[in-house]
């Protein structure tokens, strides 16, 4: 009890769970141990004076590996080993003979507190602190001159264990894993958070140890989760990683129909790496001269995710532009969505930049005036529009930019034209840009004569951009 760090007055009762003989050939995959009963911490392997080779158990926790033989012939004695519930352990292949041992439970009696406090001194309060900072501090002295400056912010915490789609929920959550992730949902709920269960779909590309048959083998593999292990160059460091987090849950256990998201590396974190986990797939290209000996490694986890609930807005507009925007379009179908038309534009108008950069074909720009009109705000259009450049001013749109002019005036409109031609952070080229069919597009707008000065304008600025092409 001592040695596992457990409170004094607490009670350490072993109860037998099984008794493991491996014969030639068995051996245990690496692995955690479920939490069989409640207050279980720990196991305790007994292993039996028998003659055999191979069998060693192989301990992981927190990156320190320990190694425990039990194949001396001159044991006669009883070998026992004692360790937390969430360390990764395996036993390696029988070569020979039979090892023996005895498996009990460890059940904790005679404590009230936190059991994750004695895995972790602390946890909960340390805990507390670092969402605090993490949610309430905003950075200082930042240049805010990019999305991933601007962006709201979130965080993944990985967790422990290996889930599937159909074992992910909050109910199953496995050993440790369900006690951190108890203490982040008390937490979440005192700092206003919404949090959220996504499986973790990991990706890893190592850099192998050279091996001078691979230049000339040149050879591929790709092995399931069922096939043999890796047989080629060992991994000596990653080149890159990357998280794809599918399947969300809410606090509810509900799917929530968000797409397939990659968060940036600087907003996730976890207690543990891939090193104890097995992967469902990997794939091996040798040598080719000039890349490869690469292995690729993919991997099965989950995540708690958590963003500040006044945040959901534009973190759902990150995940999920389309999809937002498109409710967005289709609620400009009746004036009853009006005023929450304005919430949502309201709160992802700061990031819209991001938006717009990807979404400037003809079809957009159509949907995106019609918004600008349907929400009869001079402000928030304002925004919407000065985004992008001059070119949203041509024959096909039009018409809907007389009716743009007639809701908010021609001042609005220079306002528009003023900042559509000006360069800024952020924006994809602004200045510099000739109107196509200008001559149609100038006549068209004349047969509105409340545009005149909006003509003028134009016609300037054509006539500007003209001799400024031919001076360069």
């Amino acid at each position: 009890k001592n040695d596992l760090g457990l409170p004094k007055k607490s009670k350490l009762k072993a109860e037998l769970h099984n008794l493991l003989i491996y014969e030639k050939g068995d051996f245990f995959k690496p692995h955690q141990d479920t939490e069989k009963l409640d207050n279980m911490v720990a196991t305790l392997v007994i292993i039996l004076p028998s003659n055999h080779e191979g069998g060693e158990l192989i301990i992981n926790h927190c990156g320190e590996k320990k190694i425990f033989q039990s194949n001396d012939p001159k044991l006669n004695k009883l070998l026992c080993i004692a360790f937390y519930a969430d360390c990764y352990h395996e036993v390696k292949e029988i070569t020979s003979g039979h090892r023996v041992s005895l498996t009990y439970n460890l059940i904790l009696e005679n404590y009230n507190g936190n059991l994750q406090n004695l895995y972790e001194p602390n946890f909960n309060s340390r805990l507390e602190v670092a969402f605090k900072n993490y949610f309430t501090n905003d950075h200082v002295n930042v240049n805010k001159n990019s999305w991933e400056d601007i962006k709201p912010k979130k965080i993944v915490c990985l967790l422990d264990h290996q889930y599937t789609q159909k074992g992910l929920s909050w109910n199953n959550l496995k050993n440790t894993d369900q006690v951190r992730v108890e203490a982040i949902l008390n937490i979440a709920n005192r700092f206003d958070l919404d949090a959220y269960l996504a499986l973790a779909d990991m990706h890893e590309t190592w850099e192998c140890e050279f091996n001078d048959n691979d230049y000339y083998n040149r050879r591929r593999y790709r092995n399931k989760e069922d096939d043999a292990g890796e047989t080629e160059g060992a991994p000596v460091y990653i080149i890159d990683s990357s998280i794809m987090l599918r399947h969300w849950l809410d606090k509810n256990g509900n799917a929530v129909e968000y797409k397939d998201f990659t968060p940036s590396n600087c907003e996730i974190c976890s207690t543990s790496d891939n090193a104890g986990f097995k992967p469902y797939e990997s794939e091996y290209e040798g040598w080719m001269g000039n890349y490869g000996n690469t292995l690729d490694r993919w991997y099965h986890r989950a995540a708690i995710v958590l963003w500040r609930k006044q945040d959901n807005l534009p973190i759902r507009f990150e995940i999920d532009q389309d999809g937002l925007m498109k409710e967005v379009f289709e609620s400009t179908n009746s004036e009853h969505n009006l005023l929450k038309t304005r919430e949502i534009l309201s709160c992802i108008a700061p990031y819209w930049q991001n938006y717009a950069k990807n979404h400037k074909e003809k079809e957009d720009i159509v949907h995106i005036l019609n918004l600008a009109l349907y929400i009869n705000d001079n402000k928030l259009s304002l925004q919407l529009l000065t985004i992008y450049n001059i070119s949203i001013f041509n024959l096909e749109t039009l018409t809907l930019w007389h009716s743009l002019i007639k809701r908010y005036g021609n001042k609005w409109c220079l306002s528009v034209l003023e900042l559509l031609t000006t360069t800024k952070e952020w924006h994809y080229d602004k200045a510099g840009t000739i109107i196509d069919n200008f001559v149609n597009f100038i006549q068209e707008l004349s047969n509105n004569t409340e545009c005149s000065d909006i003509g003028q304008w134009l016609i300037n600025y054509q006539l500007e951009q003209i001799f400024l092409k031919h001076k360069n």
